[in-house]
């Protein structure tokens, strides 16, 4: 089935407007949970002590590739484009991801597990095997995605 050039732009709009909302998304956890500012400061990890243990982890990664993207420069503006570029690539990962998982759905290679999100069939059958013991919803569904 061909898409006629105002679906082309349709879409190409939505994927912009999702890519620009996850980068949104991604660019207040970086501030507010990880202690990653956008003018390029970092704040230490032994001031975060509000991360959890994952979260402690995740911190790291961050770092190392922010550090990985600014080739080891230390300077405010490379930290600054290195966070941009990090932002730009998880959020084209994870839309990228959420449209391979809602394509797998439609085919019925999975259960659903993206179109109703915590109602999903696919992620209250994983809720029900794992319980509570993996935290709240929010974080029994990022488990399971």
């Amino acid at each position: 089935m061909a898409i006629d050039k105002d679906g082309r732009k349709r879409i190409e709009k939505l994927v912009g407007d999702c890519r620009k909302l996850l980068e949104n998304e991604y660019g207040a956890q970086f501030q507010t949970v990880f202690g990653i500012g956008l003018d390029g400061t970092i704040a230490a990890l032994e001031s975060l002590g509000h991360l959890s243990d994952g979260e402690r982890r995740i911190a790291v990664a961050l770092r190392e590739e922010l550090s990985h993207f600014a080739s080891g420069r230390s300077e405010k503006k490379e930290i600054a484009q290195a966070a941009e570029r990090l932002l730009r690539e998880l959020s084209f990962t994870t839309l990228n991801r959420f449209a391979a998982l809602k394509l797998c759905e439609r085919r019925e290679f999975l259960f659903e597990s993206v179109s109703a999100g915590y109602v999903s069939r696919g992620f209250e059958l994983y809720s029900r095997l794992a319980g509570p013991a993996l935290g709240e919803s929010h974080e029994r569904y990022s488990r399971y995605l």
